[in-house]
């Protein structure tokens, strides 16, 4: 399998949470795809 045939859904694991549901345009859902750094300073 290569890296464009992967279905960024499944990667991540949102294929089966999103059948569930149709979904709302108000809301919106943030998906972090790398670490995160905690102690950041703002």
């Amino acid at each position: 399998m290569t890296a464009s045939s992967v279905d960024p859904l499944a990667l991540v694991k949102l294929t089966a949470l999103m059948a569930r549901t149709k979904g709302r345009a108000e809301v919106t859902v943030g998906v972090i795809d790398g670490p995160v750094r905690m102690q950041h300073r703002i």
